[in-house]
């Protein structure tokens, strides 16, 4: 069996990804601290640029929104990995985790281990 890198939760929630020129809905059905798999009702008739902006809806006034990478699709499924995200979502996503998985302390553990830089588009450009 195989085991995972990051702890996981089976999470549905609604959630939105902008594409750029598109705006697509969508429901997370699995979450980490890393990134989530969402499910579009479609896929965009040019497909999915590798590159988007993910937003997680939890409450009327509280979403978590990140850029993400795609990293993988599936039919109507599309795994993303976050890449940059503000201190209140990624606070938001932190308690999330830590409410619905039975261990608080890797949840701290992986938050550590997070990098405080991703790699971007931008990091390869020379100064």
């Amino acid at each position: 069996m195989e085991r995972r890198k990051n702890v996981r939760t089976d999470f549905v929630m609604h959630g939105w990804i902008d594409l750029g020129d598109d705006v697509v809905d969508c429901t997370v059905h699995d979450l980490s601290l890393r990134g989530c798999m969402l499910r579009l009702p479609h896929i965009p008739p040019h497909g999915v640029n590798p590159d988007v902006v993910v937003h997680l809806k939890l409450a009327e006034d509280v979403t978590i929104e990140s850029t993400a990478s795609v990293v993988g699709t599936h039919g109507h499924e599309c795994r993303l990995e976050f890449r940059v995200m503000d201190a209140d979502s990624l606070t938001h996503l932190r308690r999330l985790m830590e409410l619905n998985t039975a261990d608080e302390e890797e949840i701290t553990k992986e938050l550590h281990e997070l990098p405080t830089k991703r790699n971007s588009p931008n990091d390869s450009k020379p100064e």
